[in-house]
């Protein structure tokens, strides 16, 4: 017969169960019906472990390059194979998802004051040109790690503010898989994000080629109950861009133009580039193709503003078959894979940095001759 002592240690065990349990079912409620920014992919954690790594790799020794852009920038420049070639020392600061304005403010609030590089290297994409209207992007600027970067001194906060859960994840059960590993997005010392998978093999029904240390490095211990927690959803149909958009527009292109005369003050060099897409993406009749390859309208129109007025050195290789020809480079049909990566960071070292050889007028301009040829034969098909 269990004594009166642990009986009332078990009941007290089990109202501390409840109380605890009921605890997290609160704060799992609070942080869905609040509806916080996304920090794992839009702000906190992707944002604060870049300029975290930034800042311990400029104290390691100047930082001559860095590579400003979206998913593009993250997994097509290796600045590694960029120092191989140049002999220069970069930081990858792609960002994905982001748009313009989001680089001209990484640059002139962090890159600019802080890093102090020789040169920018600045992904141009008119597809993303203007997505601050688009939530993800109000998102991702209103975030609490873009807010601590500018106060004084609050760039050294990052380094401690990136592991705690909340800059993580929004949720109970993502804080616990976190325990185990707690950095959703894989990147190197240098910012850039290695992928394995090639386009080709999957779909000629071969395995990806994929390190084991990868495959281990993802596995992840899961809540078990996560699946069956409600998750606060938008709306079907909700719109993604969001009210003011010709303002915010205005608002976009000023920051950006702002920044690049601040680049130019500090005696910074900006060079500007267009990553390859595959040549399958050109062979779909989209919004994406016919922004890219109808010259005069949208972001491709500002961009060519852009690159005449602040005079930039430009290479569009949106376009470029030694690349895009090539289903083998590729992870899927607008991302370079690791393999990709390395010739495309080869071509803007000898290209722009380097300048070994003139620019050829078929990597020029908004759309870029190639762009247009593919899309032409791909229409009289």
């Amino acid at each position: 017969m269990p004594s009166p002592s642990s009986t009332s240690s078990s009941r007290r065990a089990r109202r501390s169960l409840w109380l605890g349990a009921a605890v997290l079912a609160v704060v799992q409620a609070g942080l869905y019906a609040l509806d916080l920014n996304s920090p794992t992919f839009f702000g906190n954690q992707v944002v604060s472990q870049k300029y975290t790594e930034a800042l311990r790799m400029v104290r390691e020794g100047p930082i001559d390059v860095v590579a400003v852009g979206h998913s593009h920038t993250v997994n097509g420049f290796d600045p590694a194979v960029f120092e191989e070639v140049t002999g220069l020392r970069a930081y990858n600061f792609g960002l994905p998802g982001t748009d313009m304005q989001s680089h001209a403010t990484v640059l002139r609030d962090f890159v600019i004051p802080h890093l102090k590089p020789r040169i920018v290297l600045w992904n141009l994409d008119p597809v993303f040109g203007e997505r601050a209207v688009q939530q993800s992007n109000r998102r991702m600027l209103s975030s609490d790690a873009f807010a601590v970067q500018s106060w004084p001194g609050g760039h050294a906060l990052l380094g401690p503010l990136k592991d705690l859960f909340l800059y993580q994840k929004r949720s109970v059960d993502g804080w616990f898989e976190t325990l185990a590993d707690p950095y959703v997005r894989r990147y190197d010392r240098s910012g850039f994000m290695p992928v394995y998978q090639r386009l080709g093999l999957e779909e000629a029904g071969v395995e990806y080629d994929i390190p084991a240390d990868w495959l281990a490095r993802k596995r992840r211990w899961r809540f078990p109950v996560a699946n069956a927690i409600p998750r606060r959803r938008e709306p079907a149909g909700a719109p993604v861009v969001v009210e003011g958009d010709a303002e915010r527009r205005e608002e976009a292109r000023a920051t950006v133009a702002a920044t690049l005369a601040e680049a130019r003050a500090a005696g910074i060099e900006v060079l500007a580039f267009a990553a390859p897409m595959a040549r399958r993406r050109f062979m779909v009749d989209d919004e994406f193709t016919r922004e890219i390859t109808t010259e005069g309208t949208g972001s491709a129109a500002w961009f060519a503003e852009l690159v005449t007025e602040h005079e930039l050195p430009f290479v569009n290789y949106g376009y470029f078959p030694p690349i895009s020809d090539d289903d083998d480079l590729y992870y899927n049909d607008a991302h370079v894979n690791v393999y990709g990566a390395r010739l495309l960071t080869e071509r803007l070292a000898r290209d722009l940095v380097l300048r070994e050889e003139p620019v050829p007028p078929e990597l020029r301009g908004f759309p870029s001759p190639l762009q247009r040829r593919v899309m032409e034969e791909f229409r009289a098909r």
